[in-house]
């Protein structure tokens, strides 16, 4: 099951995101690690998730994107990319957290 696991959390999960109101404006999220990196519980793969996303989408931060409609593009952005990760991961236990 271990190994399983970390197989398939070592393949390359890769997700467009939707920034700026533009649909695959050459942004990806691509979470991949050497095999003998993998942390396989669920709670430290969806943290890895959220860290690549917001990285990913920036910040919402009013006083960094400089107008609510900015912030909530980013907004949008982050959890349009964030679903699509953990959809695309499909591991029940990192949807559950997801869910919550």
């Amino acid at each position: 099951m271990l190994l399983s696991a970390a197989a398939a959390i070592s393949l390359p999960l890769m997700v467009s995101a939707n920034v700026n109101g533009k649909p695959n404006a050459g942004y990806s999220l691509l979470y991949t690690t050497k095999p003998s990196q993998v942390r396989t519980d669920p709670e430290a793969v969806y943290i890895k998730l959220q860290n690549l996303t917001y990285d990913l989408c920036g910040s919402p931060d009013l006083h960094i994107t400089g107008s609510v409609r900015k912030s909530a593009q980013v907004e949008a952005c982050y959890e349009e990319t964030l679903t699509a990760a953990v959809e695309r991961l499909d591991r029940p236990e990192v949807t559950k957290l997801h869910q919550n």
